[in-house]
């Protein structure tokens, strides 16, 4: 009697029986029965060729015109020709949105080309239906629902197509493999086929791909290794604020971020000098201030918010949302020895809003202009913008800075020891 063996597909390790870890890469659900494991052969070069050389000849990346800064910026210059994208967001985030939206504005050059749009969750007339809200135009998109990958390729080579789109990856099924739909070895499956096929042609794609319970993508880790391109497409704060974030870009940098604000005729940029101009602030707010912190080359805006309490037990008690606790431990500890104050009895709750999570130090005078804005019981004289790493010296270290002609003049301060200078007493 012959014994059923399962192979691991993310390092290949044998085993006599199912498991749900893998002892060796401690991957989840990567393993598979042998006889549905089929790995496909390495991409083979077409031609050996000097690498200098080759550059030489090419001059520089090709990209296809998107007419859409914002998203170019996030890929590092524009989609390359012949790139692999894989874009994931949660489910009702706009991903199928964002794609029509890339679809009105991207521009092909040569005429014989066409765009394939490949959907196997969508129908025609669902499909038609957005695009029709969204204003999409042009003879050159065409649109396929199909799950069979065979079928898909198929298309492929007889559409001429130059830019394609899987919407969405975990929908796509290799017949040759007996597993369901969205199961790890037919991701990883389908997406070797659909990268064989691509690459040898020079066709760019965009695969959709679904997030787990757990906020990472489904499938199998080694998509993520496959692919050139690796993007986010979360929900901010906000529930018309949407952002793009690059976590894997091979044709530019890493930590870029592109924010949208979703409406009823598709996504536009979203700048912080017009949510700043959009916020309605009163004049004298207290414990209230915003900063502008750094996320990738571009600032963003957040709010910070206190609430300085004493405590009649003597012994205060910090309660940070979200931002990290130690930092606001640092911050009061510099204020305490800057400032010649003392916050050990006070209670002091600190809330961060943004449509953003941060990832730096820009926000510190902020936070601190707002805590001591509700331990003095003082608003703010007027409506200031805040960005600089405080250190522990109590001197402010300026991250970026803004031109002259904006809003206001950002950081009017050099050092803790002025604040006081920000304040005046409350209205009566």
């Amino acid at each position: 009697m012959n014994k059923i063996s399962f192979i691991c597909i993310s390092c290949e390790k044998v085993t006599k029986k199912w498991v749900g870890k893998c002892p060796a890469c401690k991957e989840w659900n990567s393993f598979v029965s042998k006889s549905e494991y089929n790995p496909k052969k390495a991409l083979l070069s077409q031609t050996v060729d000097d690498i200098l050389e080759t550059s030489s000849k090419n001059g520089r990346m090709l990209y296809h015109p998107l007419n859409w800064p914002e998203f170019e910026k996030v890929l590092g210059g524009g989609l390359v020709q012949g790139s692999f994208s894989l874009l994931a967001g949660e489910p009702g985030v706009g991903k199928s949105t964002l794609i029509l939206e890339l679809l009105k504005r991207i521009t092909i050059k040569n005429a014989n080309e066409n765009i394939l749009y490949v959907s196997g969750e969508e129908s025609l007339a669902q499909i038609s239906l957005r695009a029709k809200r969204l204003k999409v135009k042009g003879s050159h998109v065409r649109f396929l629902a199909e799950t069979d990958i065979r079928k898909v390729i198929a298309e492929i080579k007889s559409l001429n197509a130059s830019f394609v789109i899987i919407d969405s990856i975990q929908t796509m099924l290799s017949p040759e493999m007996d597993s369901m739909p969205g199961g790890v070895g037919q991701v990883k499956e389908i997406t070797q086929n659909l990268l064989t096929e691509l690459k040898e042609r020079n066709i760019s794609c965009i695969v959709i791909g679904h997030i787990s319970k757990s906020g990472s993508i489904a499938g199998p880790k080694v998509l993520e290794h496959m692919v050139d391109v690796v993007m986010y497409f979360k929900n901010g704060e906000k529930s018309n604020i949407r952002s793009i974030t690059a976590n894997k870009n091979r044709f530019g940098k890493t930590g870029e971020i592109a924010v949208f604000k979703m409406k009823d005729n598709g996504l536009e940029s979203y700048t912080w000098e017009e949510e700043f101009k959009n916020i309605d602030i009163k004049e004298h707010v207290i414990g209230q201030s915003y900063g502008l912190a750094l996320n990738g080359s571009r600032p963003h805006l957040f709010e910070v918010q206190s609430l300085v309490t004493k405590n009649p037990f003597g012994i205060g008690k910090r309660v940070a949302d979200g931002l990290e606790i130690n930092k606001v431990h640092i911050l009061i500890a510099i204020m305490e020895r800057s400032l010649k104050i003392s916050l050990s009895d006070h209670d002091i709750y600190v809330r961060l809003s943004g449509n953003l999570k941060l990832k730096t130090r820009d926000l510190d005078l902020a936070i601190c202009c707002s805590i001591l804005s509700s331990y003095k019981n003082k608003a703010m004289v007027s409506k200031n913008l805040f960005s600089g790493e405080v250190l522990l010296t109590g001197a402010l270290k300026r991250k970026f800075t803004t031109k002259k002609n904006q809003i206001n003049e950002l950081n009017e301060v050099n050092d803790l020891t002025e604040l006081d200078l920000l304040f005046k007493d409350r209205a009566s």
